[in-house]
């Protein structure tokens, strides 16, 4: 359907990747993570105000049993009835929530673009909840792991715009008091500011529930994406009616934090493409290792070493085609390949692989413990937080390193 794209298998490796890389990171960072339907009855959407104020953006509705479901626009009102599944305490907080949720907007035909704009897509998305106590360790927090994501897709160049309200402005009178508003913002300004970043405010660029905090990468073409998001929403913590009970027998409301260190992968995928130029980090890449015989004799030699890589969870083919040499090592370029490994009379017999990395002439030939090693090493050097990398201790034995 239109504006609804199909994750083939290249790029679905690399989703792959990338999802366990955010859980696995959440997950020491003490998030715990659910999964919700993709179709939820009117009636919390009539709670949340999105059938008001959002409902051209939504799909008609689906008659099931004389009863009203809708396709989900957002996550969030399934996570706020998570939330009041039971009584919560100040001693339950902060709870950090997260989701792979996949949601579906219907965007006008003409405003579709690739997989910039779709009309369903899949968000790496989480809500936490916390006391105002808690609300600058958060934000604190959530900057920092936006910080090792970066540094480990290799992603320098991007600013920061920091959405504020306008107090004089009517739309932000209906969530949240103003003493409320007044602090996430200055909270969020402060994170800023300890962390030494330059950054851009902008006053009433805030949505009517509360302010946020954009991270927008600059593409090859000059051009900034948005990739990150952390927002702070009044609406649906009243809409809700979300508290816990704090340390004195008080029922209080929590602050609600949305944060998406991935916007959508749709559109994260479609900034990769072209910041990479298609040419992926080795952790990333969906094809990091092409194996060419050089003959058919070569060919069980071959066969033998992609079986040993695939079985290590690295991402190994092999071109054992009835073609040339250099058109098989011209595919594997074109391909982006992050290496070529050609293997001839001298490889089987030193048990080894001639070496010719992406858009680099051949290194010469290496051992195949020895380059098992070298695979290893780039990986682990490309960041302190590579955690979803497929190349992990776990996955290479003392033997294969040594």
């Amino acid at each position: 359907g239109q504006g609804l794209p199909v994750w083939l298998p290249n790029g679905y490796v690399m989703r792959r990747t990338l999802e366990d890389y955010m859980i696995k990171m959440e997950r020491r960072y003490g998030y715990v993570h659910a999964l919700s339907p993709h179709i939820n009855k009117s009636e919390l959407f009539e709670i949340s105000g999105h059938l008001d104020f959002y409902k051209e953006s939504m799909y008609a509705p689906i008659k099931i049993d004389d009863e009203e479901y809708y396709l989900k626009p957002m996550k969030c009102p399934v996570s706020m009835l998570m939330y009041k599944m039971k009584p919560r305490s100040y001693r339950d907080l902060p709870m950090k929530l997260g989701e792979l949720g996949t949601v579906y907007r219907y965007e006008k035909s003409g405003e579709l673009h690739g997989l910039q704009r779709v009309r369903g897509f899949t968000q790496n998305d989480a809500h936490i909840f916390c006391t105002s106590e808690q609300l600058e360790e958060q934000f604190m927090e959530v900057f920092e792991m936006l910080q090792k994501f970066y540094k480990d897709l290799g992603f320098e160049n991007y600013k920061y715009y920091l959405a504020l309200s306008d107090p004089k402005a009517e739309k932000y009178k209906f969530c949240g008091t103003r003493e409320a508003w007044e602090e996430a913002e200055n909270t969020l300004r402060q994170v800023l500011v300890k962390n030494g970043v330059e950054f851009t405010e902008e006053i009433g660029e805030a949505a009517f529930y509360g302010p946020k905090l954009d991270v927008k990468a600059v593409n090859v073409f000059g051009k900034e994406d948005a990739i990150s998001t952390i927002q702070v929403d009044f609406n649906l913590a009243e809409r809700f009616d979300v508290a816990y009970v704090d340390s004195d027998g008080e029922k209080k409301r929590p602050y609600v934090i949305h944060r998406a260190l991935i916007g959508s992968f749709e559109r994260f995928f479609a900034f990769l493409i072209e910041y990479y130029a298609g040419q992926f980090p080795l952790w990333l890449a969906p094809q990091q290792v092409r194996i060419v015989p050089i003959s058919e004799k070569h060919v069980d030699y071959c066969r033998d070493l992609n079986e040993r890589f695939v079985q290590m969870d690295i991402r190994s083919s092999l071109d054992d085609r009835d073609d040339t040499l250099q058109s098989k090592i011209r595919t594997a370029e074109m391909e982006k390949t992050n290496y070529i490994l050609v293997v001839g009379d001298r490889e089987v017999e030193a048990g080894a692989v001639s070496v010719r990395p992406q858009g680099q002439k051949n290194i010469g030939m290496i051992g195949v413990e020895k380059f098992i090693e070298m695979l290893v090493r780039e990986v682990k050097t490309k960041g302190d937080y590579l955690i979803g990398d497929p190349l992990d201790d776990n996955s290479v034995s003392n033997k294969d390193v040594s």
